[in-house]
């Protein structure tokens, strides 16, 4: 948004942006459940979710859950404290990292920025999350407990 913006035009422009760029409508409105149907019952579901608005509910909560002058304070801290962190700082740090990138968001460039971050952490993994928009955990099809087994959060 830009700075200056009212509360009122962060509410009719933040669905339409998000919707827009936040990923795949039919990866948002695919649930877990859906994944053990077969592929024509699935497609079914979610079609029936998408149409019904539910599968996008979450989303037209955005500006509830996050008005516009504490989501820009909050980005404001991130790029500062971004830009406070040069590579030597990123070298030193010596525990196993995780990072996971999604190919499709077209937000962020994730997987760039993961893969710069994955050549400068000695220690890091990096995770492709294939189709995945930006916000890969809304997406039925991707587990944070599926991608990070439980022995590597107990080493950790």
């Amino acid at each position: 948004m830009p700075e200056g913006a009212s509360d009122a035009a962060y509410q009719a422009l933040a669905i339409p942006i998000l919707a827009a760029t936040a990923g795949s409508p039919l990866r948002l409105s695919t649930t877990r459940d859906d994944l053990l149907q077969s592929p024509p019952r699935r497609a079914a579901s979610v079609l029936a979710r998408l149409a019904s608005g539910a599968g996008l509910a979450d989303l037209r909560r955005v500006p509830e859950l996050l008005p516009l002058r504490p989501l820009a304070w909050r980005l404001k801290q991130l790029i500062d404290a971004a830009a406070d962190i040069d590579d030597e700082q990123l070298r030193a740090i010596k525990i196993p990292v995780r990072l996971l990138a999604s190919t499709e968001d077209r937000i962020l460039p994730s997987l760039d920025e993961c893969k710069r971050l994955r050549r400068l952490l000695p220690r890091a993994q990096l995770t492709e999350l294939k189709g995945a928009g930006h916000c890969p955990l809304l997406e039925g099809e991707i587990s944070l407990a599926e991608l990070i087994p439980a022995e590597e959060l107990e080493r950790a």
